[in-house]
């Protein structure tokens, strides 16, 4: 799942979460985010290879979710099995009020940061031959069902009447969620976004 801050990203990790698919070994219970694993990425480390060649054995399909820094990933293109890159495109004013409901700055600081950060994603996607889905996150929010339906379709994931059920009220109810879980946050006074994004940490096969 690749796209920028408050872009719809963290929606789309909690559904494919809640399809089964593996998303880290251990991530963030609000965004659905294995922190670890995309630093690993963005460096390069020397335990990258490996550790995408276990997931490989491990897991049919898994994913992780990239917010920054997205031409790092053509490090382990190679090495992934069938890829697809899924981006989330969420209209410019929903962006920066959720960045601004995250950090105190500016709207006009807010604008600048979210064109370079679009600009470097877009250079991304038009240059990479990867396989990619990009979707509005407005539509996916209006008509759950189909969404789901859309990813089960281009993942060729077999699950259940249930499961679909339980994806399509995840989304549903997820912007109150958003908002409660933030100012619940917030009113812990930590005291960097990080801390914020930190602040649930859920071992997998844990409920969010």
């Amino acid at each position: 799942v690749m796209g920028g801050a408050r872009s719809g990203t963290s929606l789309a990790t909690q559904t494919l979460y809640h399809l089964g698919i593996h998303m880290g070994d251990k991530v963030t219970s609000g965004s659905i985010e294995d922190l670890a694993f995309a630093e690993q990425v963005k460096s390069n480390s020397a335990e990258l290879n490996s550790i995408v060649e276990r997931r490989n054995t491990d897991h049919k399909t898994w994913g992780f979710k990239l917010t920054s820094s997205f031409a790092s990933v053509s490090s382990i293109a190679s090495k992934l099995e069938k890829p697809l890159i899924l981006t989330p495109m969420r209209d410019l004013v929903a962006v920066l009020n959720r960045r601004k409901m995250a950090k105190d700055r500016s709207i006009e600081d807010l604008f600048g940061q979210y064109v370079k950060q679009q600009v470097e994603l877009f250079d991304f996607l038009t240059e990479s031959d990867l396989p990619q889905l990009i979707y509005s996150h407005r539509d996916a929010v209006e008509n759950p069902r189909k969404f789901v339906a859309a990813l089960i379709s281009v993942l060729g994931v077999d699950v259940s009447k249930e499961t679909v059920d339980s994806c399509v009220a995840n989304i549903s109810g997820d912007e109150n969620r958003y908002t409660e879980a933030f100012y619940q946050n917030h009113e812990s006074k930590f005291e960097t976004e990080d801390d914020v994004r930190n602040a649930g940490i859920i071992e997998i096969n844990e409920d969010i």
